[in-house]
């Protein structure tokens, strides 16, 4: 049977966490692929597939912290599973600040602009910097995954709070600034290709309009 590259990833980060002594990080793992188990993404993959590269992209840049990695897996679980801070503590066995960042990343009924402002106040580094690897890891397969009116919507929101929150996080964290100028390139890369991508299907819809009618 053929292994899927998320599963490769996922071996990797298991044994890179156990390298390590990332204890959380590994009792992260195990919370989030049971949680997220029998869900998938638009693009049909499983679930777990999208913490995992979340993880791995955030490894790739060198970032290396067992809390940041524990987040990274466990970003949606508040959100997308039936379980709160109070198993996470007591089933998953899980630390009090991950808890807390994990409340911060979660929209919890926030408008946007509350959500983001949060985010940026936060007094840790790590909420942030799982944030902008989710969107850039949600920016590379929303093409074929998100409607049109969807693409759109999601490129005014990370024109509009997240590239701002990039640059906010390469002045409070510059210790971390090669890795954030990577995010914000990556994601700026993106979008001038799906802005693109957009302009042709509308052209493209419009001329069929014109033929229509």
């Amino acid at each position: 049977m053929t292994t899927a590259p998320y599963e490769k990833e996922l071996i990797f980060l298991k044994g890179f966490a156990k390298g390590h002594g990332y204890w959380n990080t590994l009792k992260a793992i195990h919370a989030a692929t049971t949680l997220h188990e029998g869900q998938t993404r638009r693009t049909g993959e499983p679930y777990i597939s999208h913490p995992t590269r979340v993880a791995s992209s955030l490894v790739s840049l060198g970032i290396h912290n067992d809390g940041l990695l524990s987040e990274a897996f466990l970003h949606d679980v508040l959100e997308d599973c039936p379980v709160d801070w109070v198993d996470l503590v007591h089933k998953h066995h899980m630390d009090a600040s991950i808890i807390s960042d994990l409340e911060l990343l979660s929209k919890n009924g926030k408008t946007t602009d509350k959500y983001y402002q949060d985010l940026r106040n936060g007094e840790r580094f790590e909420p942030i910097f799982v944030k902008l690897s989710d969107r850039c890891h949600n920016l590379s397969t929303m093409v074929g995954a998100f409607s049109l009116e969807k693409m759109k919507a999601y490129v005014v929101e990370t024109e509009t709070y997240v590239l701002p929150l990039c640059k906010a996080a390469i002045q409070r964290f510059p210790e971390y600034s090669d890795a954030l100028y990577t995010m914000k390139y990556h994601m700026e890369s993106i979008l001038f290709a799906v802005k693109g991508f957009v302009q042709l299907l509308e052209s493209q819809s419009n001329k069929q309009e014109v033929f229509s009618s």
